[in-house]
């Protein structure tokens, strides 16, 4: 396959700036390797609707088909369209036949797992231990009595620490299945069954593997002594430590800027990296001789520094093709690679094809060798050839996000507006810190008391660099919420290179300026309906097992909880257009009504935080733990607390304060901060009526009821999403809603809500909505009429 020339491009001066971007066409290895992923997706995903006995049968005709089709293309005609739909038809016989096989290993082991009974058993760790809601869990490898290995999700007790990558114990263990919602989840992460441990007895490993688990280990602890941001990145990008990113918001910032994959051991992250040390090599003018080996040896390092995860094995395999082609200039050789590479780790392991990760790197390699000279073009036309290095790199991190980007707003449900002007700004010192960092770090490791005083500068560095990161994700709209699905999100980066393909613009003033008007006008219409929205309404989003209730009219608008799933808060504002925020209120500190607080810091922008005002001086843990958040996200000075009586004034709606009188059980339950709604279309006051309880229950609405505050409405959010203890048939009398708003989780295991509950409002014809069952729940007011939209 050839390719197409285009010419040179000629800079200012008559000095060639760089010969035009030549558009590679594509080997007949990327329509096999797009095929056998796709097959093996779909496949692996949709396995449970074949028994076992259609299983085998399924495989051994995808089998027979793919040998037959590739021995009619063994003897096709040189027809191109020919031979590509043999392809296809190979690839996706293989990717059948690998999908099924790897599911039928997966039950069967699954099976072996869960019949095994509690006792002592072997495990090696497989990632790093990460704190959870049950204590330390990981991925970890059992050894089964066959001889053979089982993933597993481990739980383990907290005072054994927090275990790292490759260790080795014998522990006391149980077996249990996943839970309805996590079971898809960790079937794609190809984990079996859930292995609680007591008793961890560490075993002590020899050989290579168990030194470089012993030289990583050592590694990590050079920077036990250090605090804040520069230490948590170092250990992430260095060593693939990433327990401390998340301990101040680093992580976020990072993904609210467009910068998650360079503290990830993925191929973007290695691609990115290594390719900008080999332009510094370039720039000393290192013969090419000298820096290939020089780069292959800092991947090489990299890895044993990591402790050769499986994953960063295989993003050192799309590394090499990426910085194959973009140093060959041989784009078509680099995608034939690329798409070989992804064929074979089908091959090794088909629930690959189900990974985020691995599309990651796949499709961040795929738009480097593609797009990278298209884009390294256009930046030195834009620079009239000179600042080189920099064009380089912009061009690597801008022709990798092609691809990626739409996939990355899917997964984080926030689309990175900020993300050129960051890589811009970042990726040259992330060579340096990447190639620099493991060079300080094999020093101290070798004399730590001669060369600690670099590991200190190299730190001290690293924090002011991220701290200029923080800046960057504090800028208003440095993210925005985004609702995109998966499958929309690959559309989306198969259209847009697609038409940059197609069309492969070379640089000209007017594609430039073609291209920067109508980013503008996306830009324009996309934000045209947040900033113009003007309805009177309460949406109940869908949060999962949590609350969140957005709350606006004349375009003011204030959310009431966040729930503690970032993703699908973000997702739930994208659709519904909320963009920026007045206030947050909380009702009260349990962690599914204001765990997701932190998410909105640089995505969505808020303007006050509103507490109860006695939790403001509550000194217990959950409460001290809200506050700081708070104060994290807005500044300590706009965290506010609200006594009963006072009132949030949003549009035509107010919010007053009707409990707690006082704090009587630290922040908990009974403690939630209750908003009654008013809605006033009328000159004579009359409109409509609403209750937001947040967990508090029957015993709590009495008490207002008997107050005097609270009498019928027609709007109730459930309290304590439909608990048993909610409200009885006598309070249910008194509210008598003709709306009743239920925020619960799909198949959550507390039973929510109450058959009792629901019974109680059927008694008083109340509509009951649930977003299980509907998703969001959109109650909108008007003069005439309370109308009721649902998601689905």
């Amino acid at each position: 396959m050839g390719f197409e020339a285009k010419g040179a491009a000629v800079s200012r001066g008559g000095r060639a700036a760089d010969r035009r971007a030549i558009r590679p066409s594509f080997p007949p290895t990327v329509p096999l390797a797009v095929s056998w992923w796709a097959a093996a997706a779909v496949a692996f995903e949709s396995s449970g609707i074949l028994a076992g006995t259609f299983r085998c049968g399924a495989v051994c005709a995808a089998l027979v088909c793919s040998a037959g089709a590739l021995a009619a293309f063994a003897f096709a005609r040189d027809r191109a369209c020919i031979k590509t739909a043999l392809l296809v038809v190979v690839g996706c016989s293989l990717g059948v036949a690998g999908g099924l096989l790897r599911a039928t290993t997966f039950d069967e082991q699954r099976e072996a797992v869960l019949s095994m009974p509690s006792g002592t058993y072997m495990l090696s760790m497989a990632a790093d231990a990460r704190s959870g809601d049950f204590g330390p869990t990981c991925f970890a490898d059992l050894r089964l009595p066959s001889g053979a290995t089982a993933k597993v999700s481990l739980r383990y007790p907290s005072d054994c620490g927090m275990l790292r990558y490759g260790c080795s114990f014998e522990a006391n263990v149980r077996f249990s299945e996943f839970s309805e919602t996590s079971a898809a989840y960790y079937r794609r992460q190809g984990a079996v069954a859930v292995a609680t441990a007591i008793d961890l007895a560490r075993v002590e490993m020899g050989g290579i593997r168990g030194s470089l688990v012993a030289l990583r280990e050592r590694a990590i602890a050079l920077f036990d002594g250090y605090e804040g941001r520069g230490a948590a990145f170092l250990r992430a990008i260095l060593l693939g430590d990433r327990s401390a990113l998340d301990d101040d918001g680093f992580y976020r910032d990072v993904k609210a800027i467009g910068l998650a994959h360079v503290v990830a051991v993925s191929g973007a992250h290695l691609s990115i990296v290594s390719a900008l040390i080999g332009l510094a090599l370039k720039a000393m003018r290192v013969p090419r001789a000298a820096a290939v080996p020089l780069q292959v040896l800092f991947v090489v390092g990299y890895l044993v520094c990591t402790a050769m995860p499986v994953s960063g094995v295989r993003a050192a395999f799309m590394t090499a093709v990426a910085l194959g082609s973009f140093y060959a200039r041989r784009r078509a050789s680099g995608i034939g690679a690329l798409a070989l590479c992804v064929c074979c780790v089908l091959c090794i392991s088909a629930e690959a094809s189900v990974s985020i990760s691995f599309a990651l790197s796949v499709l961040a390699t795929a738009g480097i060798v593609v797009f990278g000279g298209l884009a390294r073009t256009w930046c030195l036309a834009a620079t009239g050839g000179r600042f080189s290095v920099l064009c380089e790199s912009m061009a690597l991190t801008s022709s990798s996000g092609i691809f990626t980007m739409p996939l990355a707003a899917s997964t984080f449900a926030q689309l990175p507006v900020m993300a050129p002007l960051a890589n811009l700004c970042a990726m040259p010192f992330f060579a340096l810190f990447c190639g620099g960092g493991l060079a300080v770090v094999a020093l101290c490791e070798a004399a730590p008391e001669a060369f600690g005083w670099m590991l200190d500068a190299l730190v001290l560095a690293a924090q002011g660099f991220c701290e200029g990161l923080g800046l960057l994700a504090d800028a208003p709209l440095a993210s925005v919420p985004c609702d995109v699905s998966l499958a929309c999100a690959l559309a989306i980066s198969a259209g847009a290179a697609s038409v940059v393909w197609a069309k492969w613009p070379q640089p000209s003033r007017r594609s430039a300026a073609v291209g920067a008007s109508a980013a503008v006008l996306a830009l324009v219409l996309a934000a045209y309906p947040a900033l113009t929205y003007r309805e009177t309404e309460i949406i109940m989003l869908d949060v999962g097992q949590g609350d969140a209730i957005v709350v606006r009219s004349g375009g003011a608008t204030v959310l009431v909880d966040t729930g503690n799933q970032d993703a699908k808060l973000l997702e739930a504002l994208a659709r519904n257009k909320v963009y920026s925020l007045d206030a947050v209120v909380i009702s009260h500190p349990d962690d599914d009504h204001c765990s997701s607080l932190a998410a909105l810091d640089g995505t969505v922008g808020v303007g006050a935080v509103y507490v109860a005002e006695d939790l403001l001086d509550c000194t217990c843990a959950s409460c001290s733990k809200l506050r700081g958040a708070a104060a994290a996200l807005v500044g300590g000075d706009r965290v506010s607390g609200l006594a009963v009586g006072d009132a949030l004034h949003v549009g035509s709606i107010d919010l007053t304060v009707a409990w707690p009188d006082a704090f009587a059980d630290d922040g908990g339950n009974s403690d939630s901060l209750c908003l009654l709604m008013t809605c006033g279309f009328n000159d004579d006051g009359t409109g409509w009526t609403g209750l937001l309880c947040g967990d508090a229950e029957d015993e709590q609405l009495d008490a207002m009821i008997a107050a005097g505050r609270l009498g019928k409405v027609d709007l109730y959010k459930v309290g304590h999403h439909g608990s048993k203890e909610a409200l009885d048939e006598q309070t249910a009398s008194v509210l008598s809603p003709a709306i009743s708003l239920v925020s619960v989780g799909e198949g959550n295991r507390y039973g929510h809500p109450a058959p009792q509950v629901l019974s109680a409002l059927e008694g008083v014809e109340s509509s009951v909505y649930r977003t299980d069952q509907v998703g969001d729940v959109v109650c909108r007011m008007t003069p005439d009429a309370l109308e009721v939209a649902t998601l689905r």
